[in-house]
C-alpha cells in the first residue's frame, strides 16, 4: 500500500522523521549517512510477509535490525540475532508482534528498483469480516484482500462466482449465497457469520447496480427508483442493523461502506443511483456520530469509474451507453477514463486496499469521513 524509496527500501510516506535523533548511524530521515548501503534484499517471513532490508557495509550504516523495525515501527520485531548477508538467515526471534515465535527469514538479492509494493500490517488477522456483493469487482477483490490479511471473510453474493468458490475452498472464506435485495438477505447473511466464527468485527457494505438511464428521467419509473434505493442504499442499511447489535455488544468493530462520486457529482445518466448514493452518505455519516462512543468507527469510500464488470462488462455501463449513442463501448470507456486527472479507471484492488485500511487498525482515529478514490474525476473541494 505504500511506495517504497529505492535507496533504503523504507517507504517513502513514512521517513520516521519524528522518531526522534538519528542513532546507530542513520538520519533522522531513513537514511543511513554513508554511501556504501550497497545491497538491497527482501526478506521473506515464512511466508506471512515480504520487507525490505539495506545491508550496510560500513560501521557507520544502519543495521538490518533498524530498518525492520523502522518498517514495522519498532514493537514490530524485538530482536535480530543474525546480521545477514547474502544468502545467510535472518533470526527474528521473541515473537512477530508476540504471536509468531521464532521465525526465520531467508535474505534475498532484489535487483535494483526491484523492490515490490510491501504489505501493511492492519490487524486484520483473526478478525471476521462480512463482504456484501462479494462475488465480483470490488467486493471480490475486498475479499480476497482481507483473506490475505489473515482475516475470516464470510462473503455475500446473489450467485457464488467461480472466482469467490476459488477463495472459499480452505475455508477462510464462507461464501454464501444470498439475494440482498430481499428483506430476509442481511440477516441470513449476519447469522451465517455468527455460524460460521462467532461474530463480527468488521462490516464492508459493498453491493450495488446501476443502469444507465439513456432516455432520459421521464423514463425512470418508480419501480426504477425503487430498485435502485433497495440496491445502493436499503441493502447497507439493512445489513448493518443486523450486523450493529454484535458489534454493539464488542465494543469495537469498523463498517466500511463503498459509496460513490456520484452522491456528490450529480449526472441525469445516472439520476436515480446518484441519488441513492447521496442517501448512503449521509446515513453512514449520521451513524458514525451515534456509534462512535460505542467504539465502531463508520466510513465511506466512493470510487469513481472502475475497472469492473459494472463498467466494463458485455452488459455494463460502457456497452449500455455504447448502444444508446452509437460509439464503440471501448471509445465511452475511454472518454470515461479521460475525465480523471490520472486518465484511467480506478483498478479494484486499488480500492480494497482503502477499504482494508480504513477497516484495520491504523485507521483507529478515522470515522465519518468519505474518502474518495477517483483518479482526480472530481474537481470541486
Amino acid at each position: 500500500m505504500e511506495a517504497v524509496r529505492p535507496d533504503t527500501g523504507i517507504p517513502a510516506a513514512d521517513q520516521y522523521a519524528s522518531d526522534g535523533p538519528a542513532d546507530e548511524g542513520g538520519q533522522a530521515d531513513g537514511s543511513t549517512g554513508t554511501d556504501d548501503v550497497v545491497e538491497h534484499h527482501t526478506a521473506t517471513i515464512r511466508g506471512l510477509d515480504t520487507l525490505p532490508i539495506a545491508i550496510g557495509r560500513s560501521s557507520g550504516g544502519m543495521t538490518a535490525q533498524k530498518l525492520l523495525g523502522r518498517y514495522r515501527r519498532s514493537d514490530a520485531v524485538t530482536d535480530v540475532t543474525d546480521f545477514p548477508e547474502r544468502g545467510r538467515p535472518l533470526t527474528i526471534g521473541s515473537g512477530w508482534r508476540g504471536r509468531r515465535p521464532d521465525l526465520v527469514a531467508q535474505a534475498e538479492p532484489v535487483a535494483e528498483g526491484g523492490l515490490e509494493r510491501i504489505p501493511m500490517e492492519l490487524g486484520l488477522a483473526g478478525k471476521t469480516a462480512i463482504v456484501t456483493g462479494a462475488g465480483r469487482g470490488i467486493g471480490l477483490a475486498v475479499t480476497r484482500a482481507l483473506a490475505d490479511s489473515g482475516a475470516r471473510v464470510v462473503a455475500g453474493s446473489r450467485s457464488v462466482t467461480a472466482e469467490l468458490g476459488e477463495l472459499a475452498a480452505d475455508g477462510q472464506v464462507v461464501a454464501v449465497e444470498v439475494d440482498l435485495a430481499h428483506p430476509a438477505g442481511p440477516p441470513e447473511l449476519v447469522d451465517a457469520a455468527t455460524a460460521a466464527f462467532g461474530g463480527v468485527d468488521v462490516l464492508v457494505n459493498n453491493v450495488g447496480g446501476v443502469r444507465p438511464r439513456t432516455g432520459g428521467f421521464l423514463e425512470v419509473t418508480d419501480e426504477d427508483w425503487t430498485s435502485a434505493f433497495t440496491l445502493n442504499f436499503l441493502t447497507a442499511v439493512r445489513t448493518t442493523r443486523a450486523a450493529l447489535p454484535l458489534l454493539m455488544a464488542d465494543g469495537a468493530g469498523s463498517i466500511v461502506t463503498v459509496c460513490s462520486v456520484n452522491a456528490v457529482l450529480p449526472d441525469p445518466l445516472v439520476i436515480d443511483y446518484g441519488a441513492a448514493k447521496a442517501a448512503l452518505a449521509n446515513f453512514c455519516k449520521a451513524l458514525s456520530m451515534e456509534v462512535g462512543p460505542y467504539g465502531i468507527r463508520v466510513n465511506t469510500v466512493s470510487p469513481g469509474p472502475v475497472a469492473t464488470p459494472l463498467w466494463l462488462g458485455t452488459t455494463g455501463v460502457a456497452a449500455t451507453v455504447a448502444q444508446a449513442s452509437g460509439l464503440a463501448a471501448d471509445e465511452v470507456a475511454e472518454r470515461a477514463a479521460a475525465d480523471s486527472i490520472t486518465g484511467r479507471f480506478t483498478r479494484p484492488e486499488e480500492v480494497a486496499d482503502l477499504v482494508l485500511f480504513l477497516a484495520g487498525e491504523r485507521a483507529g482515529n478515522i470515522t465519518g469521513a468519505d474518502f474518495v478514490i477517483d483518479g482526480g474525476l472530481v474537481k470541486t473541494l
